[in-house]
Order: structure tokens, then C-alpha cells, then sequence
């Protein structure tokens, strides 16, 4: 776990810069717009649905604070990281 604190906010840094580049370099048009907004409704909804799936555990499995910080910091990783790869993906639909 000593590793997934050090890499992981590496990766969150680097997905926020690739997303940041997208946004740029797509524009402001509706195409963008559309793009961005299924692209942060996907993320969201993840999210979202991550965070109750963790409270519902800890109800019944009781963690620790440092496994409920890992256990966040990857649901906000893979969040993360799954938008951006529906971003990719919207690109290249729309």
C-alpha cells in the first residue's frame, strides 16, 4: 500500500494535465461542449456510485482510516481514469 500512496497521486496529476490538454486543443464549440459533458457525466456517475458502494462496506466490514483512504483515493483514481478514457473515446465518435 506504501507504493499506491506514491503512484497514484503521480497518475491523478498526469490525467488532470492529459484532460487539461484535451480541453484546449478541442475548443469551445458545441462538439467540445458535448464531448466534455458526457465525458464528466460518466466520471461523475462512477464516482458517485463508488462512494455509496464504500459506505455501504464500511457498515458491515468496519475500516480502518487508512483503508478507507486507499479505498477512496482509488475510487477518485479510477473515476479518474475512466473518464479520461471515455474522453478518448468520445473524441474519436463525435
Amino acid at each position: 500500500m506504501d507504493l499506491l500512496t506514491k503512484v497514484v497521486p503521480i497518475i491523478f496529476v498526469i490525467a488532470f494535465i492529459l484532460k487539461m490538454i484535451i480541453y484546449r486543443n478541442e475548443g469551445k464549440d458545441e462538439r467540445g461542449l458535448l464531448i466534455f459533458n458526457e465525458s464528466y457525466r460518466i466520471t461523475l456517475t462512477i464516482l458517485a456510485a463508488a462512494l455509496t458502494a464504500i459506505i455501504v462496506l464500511d457498515s458491515y466490514l468496519n475500516f480502518s482510516i487508512t483503508i478507507y483512504k486507499n479505498v477512496i483515493t482509488l475510487s477518485l483514481m479510477g473515476s479518474l481514469l475512466i473518464g479520461n478514457l471515455s474522453l478518448l473515446w468520445l473524441r474519436k465518435k463525435y
